[in-house]
């Protein structure tokens, strides 16, 4: 019944505990064993999980590289048009040079996706989270930001730029619209709600 899952980790690699895998990997005759193998019903644990996310609102998270430049043929997908107001041609928002995607099967059966990347201050604590980076000179959403997204029904982002850098980020559907302030960079600083445990937390076996 949920509205929407956040999935704030990334599948970048094949699940190595999955018995399909296991099997695939073993040094085995082919001769021998590759009429048995292929009578095998064995699991395939990737393939278990987009069958999943295809049948469930769910949004991936993945990472951007800020510093080192990876050469990948894969872009995230993207469902929002995002426009820049006032943009000088100064660049204000955080530029990817990399990026770390989930397994495409996974990625391609998932309502959507969202950056997890932060941004800790120099005294190492994260005061402040990036709203959307630049990749390659299209803009990215962060997961949060798409989360908010997709269950506001936004339709439209304008990135509102003024002669010092961002000033804030409208969001808009059919019906209302919402600007959040930000920092020059389009970081949102962080409301601290309380102490660790402040929300509920349920375990993963329940």
């Amino acid at each position: 019944g949920a509205a929407i899952i956040g999935m704030d980790i990334f599948f970048s690699e094949r699940d190595k505990s999955s018995p399909r895998y296991v099997m695939q990997s073993m040094d085995l005759n082919q001769e021998i064993f590759s009429p048995a193998f292929s009578k095998l019903k064995l699991p395939d644990y990737d393939h278990l999980l987009a069958e999943t996310l295809s049948r469930t609102p769910t949004v991936l998270g993945y990472v951007f590289d800020l510093k080192e430049a990876r050469n990948t043929q894969q872009y995230p997908k993207i469902s929002a048009a995002i426009l820049e107001q006032g943009f000088s041609g100064r660049e204000f928002l955080p530029q990817a040079k990399g990026i770390t995607l989930n397994l495409e099967s996974l990625q391609n059966n998932a309502i959507s996706s969202g950056f997890l990347n932060s941004k800790p201050d120099a005294s190492g604590m994260i005061r402040r989270v990036p709203l959307l980076i630049k990749y390659e000179d299209v803009i990215y959403t962060s997961l949060a930001m798409e989360i908010y997204r997709l269950i506001s029904a936004i339709e439209v982002l304008k990135v509102h730029y003024v002669a010092t850098g961002i000033e804030s980020i409208e969001l808009l559907n059919s019906n209302s619209s919402l600007a959040i302030a930000t920092d020059n960079e389009g970081h949102l600083y962080l409301n601290f709600l309380g102490k660790q445990k402040s929300f509920m937390y349920l375990k993963a076996k329940d």
